[in-house]
């Protein structure tokens, strides 16, 4: 389920789930929640790459100092990737059983149509 819920958090497999209303507007909800995040997270990046940019540019780079930043982004991207993650299941949690067994294809199958009878037959 996560990953079919990483691009549009489940909204862009309407077609093989009927979301209710509700569904739909509290999945949008979580999607710009998460989107957000992302801004957010981008910005903090950024400026912590300014940081590793100016102390990788002195004169005299204090190695202890760059490793520190380098693991400061590095733990930036990994929480948000986490949080991510945690958003795409908690999104997941929005629908129901059948609706999740549709999507894995752990539903059971659909039963068959019956036959009509052939003519001449």
């Amino acid at each position: 389920l996560y990953h079919l819920g990483a691009t549009g958090f489940l909204l862009d497999h309407q077609q093989h789930v009927a979301l209710s209303t509700q569904q739909k507007m509290m999945l949008n909800q979580a999607k710009e929640q998460a989107a957000l995040d992302k801004a957010s997270v981008n910005r903090s990046v950024q400026e912590a790459e300014q940081d590793l940019w100016m102390l990788t540019a002195a004169d005299q780079p204090d190695n202890a100092q760059i490793e520190a930043k380098v693991m400061e982004i590095a733990k930036l991207e990994g929480d948000a990737r986490l949080r991510f993650i945690g958003a795409i299941g908690e999104a997941g949690k929005l629908l129901t059983d059948q609706q999740r067994q549709i999507l894995t294809g752990f539903a059971p199958p659909a039963p068959a149509a019956p036959m009509a009878p052939m003519k001449g037959m």
